[in-house]
Parts: structure tokens; C-alpha cells; sequence
């Protein structure tokens, strides 16, 4: 975890990524930016204050602000923590802002031997056929793998057993410009559904205008 003072008496804690590398000096820091709604953050806490009044055992974490692009000698990558890879736009924001892999961390305890830690760790093949990116992913009980940029998933773990994996990943810029590294998602984002959405909503309202008209 992190922290930021706000003033003397108020400090900002925050669900975080750092990266220590050999050469010291103070780690990259990236703070998770979309919380656990009840588990990390009661949702509008800012306004109501209901995380001072009832206490439900929940964090008392802070958003943070900054899409972190960490810098490695081998290329440059973006955090997703825990069920962050469930945003796809957070995703297409990181890419597009040049992250050549994505790293997913995180803790599937609470789902115990159920189907959640399988179901999660399928989420993540999305974001990279989405984006055509790989991605290494770590779980604290699995399940962990990498993943390449066509969703295909290797070094693929068991849950509750300890292992060490490990392999290569491909970078996003090896051999292509930026610009031919870009799919569509990564382009133009959700107007394909957005458009699909609008479409819907209008043939809905067309088929209730003529079956009024009808009557």
C-alpha cells in the first residue's frame, strides 16, 4: 500500500503496484484506480461519510488519479490490480498511452475452490485479443499464466499450489510500428457496441410506434 498526505491530520491510502529495480532510488508506484465497490471503497463515501457512521469491515482505500506506465530496460509495461482487467477501456487507455505489456496481479483467495478464480482468469484473455497484447498473470492462488496477444495462454497454473512459471513475452512494438500495433478496440473503443445499443433502442421504438398506430 501507499500513502499521501493530504493535510496534517489526513492522510490518503491507496491499493498500489511498485516497481523496485537494481539501481534504487524510490520504486515506480501505480495506484489502483477502480476499487472494489464495499471491499476497498463504500461507493460516494466522500459525500455521506458511511464508512465513519457503519463499519462493514471494508478498506478505506483511495482512487488513484494517474495511468502509470512503468519503464523497464526491456520496454515499458502497465498494472492492472485484481479485477481491474474487467474495464476494457482502462486497458485501451494504458495501450494507447504505450504500454507494450500488461502485468495483472492479483487476490482470488476470497473465491475459495469455486468457479470465480477460473472465470476471473479468463477475463484477462479478452483485454489482450482486444488490444493485441500480452499479459502476465500473477494470483496469489491462481490462477496464473501468461497470455499472448492472441489470447492463446501458457505456464497456466492450478489453484491453491505453489509454482514458479515463467516465459516469454512478446512486446508490442517487436517489429511493427505503432500505428499498425493498433486493432480497432484500441482505435475507436466501444463505439461498436455504443452503435449496436443505439440501433436497438431505435428499432424498440419504431416496432412500439407501429404497434400503436396499429391499435
Amino acid at each position: 500500500n501507499d500513502y499521501r498526505s493530504v493535510t496534517p491530520d489526513k492522510l490518503d491510502y491507496y491499493n498500489s503496484a511498485f516497481l523496485f529495480t537494481p539501481h534504487g532510488g524510490y520504486p515506480q508506484v501505480y495506484n489502483k484506480i477502480h476499487l472494489v465497490p464495499f471491499s476497498e471503497k463504500v461507493p460516494y463515501e466522500e459525500k455521506h461519510h458511511l464508512s465513519e457512521k457503519i463499519q462493514l469491515g471494508q478498506s478505506d482505500f483511495s482512487s488513484g488519479k494517474d495511468l502509470t506506465i512503468f519503464h523497464i530496460s526491456g520496454g515499458k509495461f502497465a498494472t492492472l490490480i485484481c479485477f481491474e482487467s474487467v474495464y476494457p477501456e482502462l486497458v485501451r487507455d494504458f495501450v494507447n498511452r504505450g504500454a507494450e505489456f500488461l502485468v495483472n496481479n492479483t487476490n482470488d483467495g476470497w473465491f475459495g475452490k469455486t468457479h470465480g478464480p477460473y472465470q476471473h482468469a479468463r477475463i484477462a484473455v479478452f483485454r489482450a485479443i482486444e488490444n493485441r497484447i500480452s499479459i502476465a498473470r500473477c494470483a496469489n492462488t491462481g490462477i496464473s499464466m501468461f497470455i499472448d496477444p492472441y489470447g492463446r495462454t501458457s505456464q497456466v497454473t492450478k489453484i491453491f499450489t505453489r509454482t514458479i512459471v515463467a516465459d516469454m513475452i512478446h512486446m508490442k512494438s517487436d517489429g511493427k510500428s505503432s500505428s499498425e500495433n493498433r486493432t480497432l478496440y484500441s482505435r475507436f473503443g466501444d463505439w461498436f457496441a455504443h452503435v449496436c445499443c443505439l440501433v436497438s433502442f431505435l428499432a424498440v421504438f419504431m416496432a412500439l410506434i407501429r404497434k400503436t398506430s396499429v391499435i
